[in-house]
C-alpha cells in the first residue's frame, strides 16, 4: 500500500497477528513520505510505463499524468447527475423515510374476501434510495390458515441507481408484507423514497407502460455512465 497513513499501519499491526506468513509476506506497506517502495515495486513493473506524477518515468506531451493511460478520480460533472423524479405519472405520491441501520421498514396490504364482479386487485411498488442499495421483498399470509410464503425473495437491489418498480398479482384473503431492510448495515442508514398501494388489475396497456418505463430509467443510466 502506497502511501498507508498512520492509521492504516496502526490497524494494520494489529489486523496482522491474524494472518499467516504466507499472506503477510504478499503485503508491503510503505508510510507517507517514504521513497522505499520504487526499488520494490520496479523489481516487477518498468518504470517507463508508469506515469511520473505516480513515480515513474512515463510522460505525455510534458503531462506527467498520462491521462491516455490512467483515469484520475475527481468530482462528477453536474450534467451526469441523475435527477429524483417525484413521480412517474400524476397519480403516485411518494412518501420519504429513513430507514436505520439495524432495522427494517415494514408495510402492509391486505386484501379481502373475493368479490365475484371483481378481480383481485394488483399490488404495485416504486421505489428508490439514495446513495446505497436496500434489501427489498415481500411475502403474503393467508388471513385463513395462516400459511406463510415468499411473493418476492428478500434480496439486495441496487436501487440507489435506477427506480425498482413491478407489481405482482395478489390473492383473496391474504395479508402481504413488504419490507425494505436494513439490518445488514450496521453502520449506514437508508434513504428511502417509495410508492406501494394496492390498485385495479392491470391490463395489457398499462403493463406495456410499466415496461416502458423500467426501460427508459435502463437507459437513462446507461447513458450517464458513458
Amino acid at each position: 500500500m502506497i502511501p498507508a497513513p498512520k492509521v492504516f499501519s496502526v490497524a494494520f499491526n494489529v489486523v496482522k497477528k491474524f494472518l499467516d506468513e504466507y499472506t503477510i509476506s504478499k503485503i508491503n506497506v510503505y508510510k507517507y513520505g517514504c521513497d522505499n517502495w520504487k526499488e520494490d515495486m520496479f523489481k516487477h513493473v518498468d518504470p517507463d510505463i508508469v506515469p511520473k506524477r505516480l513515480g515513474g518515468n512515463c510522460t505525455e506531451n510534458g503531462d506527467d499524468k498520462c491521462p491516455s493511460k490512467v483515469v484520475w478520480g475527481g468530482k462528477i460533472p453536474q450534467e451526469l447527475y441523475l435527477e429524483q423524479r417525484d413521480e412517474i405519472d400524476g397519480n403516485k405520491e411518494f412518501t420519504e423515510a429513513v430507514v436505520a441501520n439495524g432495522n427494517k421498514l415494514k408495510l402492509e396490504f391486505e386484501v379481502d374476501s373475493k368479490n365475484s364482479n371483481t378481480k383481485p386487485p394488483v399490488l404495485s411498488w416504486n421505489f428508490r434510495t439514495i446513495d446505497y442499495g436496500i434489501r427489498f421483498g415481500i411475502y403474503s399470509t393467508d388471513t385463513t390458515t395462516g400459511e406463510r410464503h415468499s411473493e418476492i425473495d428478500l434480496g439486495n437491489v441496487q436501487s440507489n441507481e435506477m427506480d425498482e418498480v413491478g407489481f405482482i398479482a395478489t390473492r383473496p384473503n391474504t395479508k402481504y408484507t413488504v419490507v425494505f431492510d436494513n439490518t445488514n448495515s450496521y453502520l449506514r442508514s437508508k434513504k428511502l423514497r417509495y410508492w406501494v398501494s394496492l390498485i385495479p388489475e392491470l391490463d395489457d396497456k398499462d403493463i406495456e407502460f410499466v415496461s416502458q418505463d423500467i426501460q427508459s430509467e435502463v437507459v437513462a443510466v446507461n447513458e450517464s455512465k458513458t
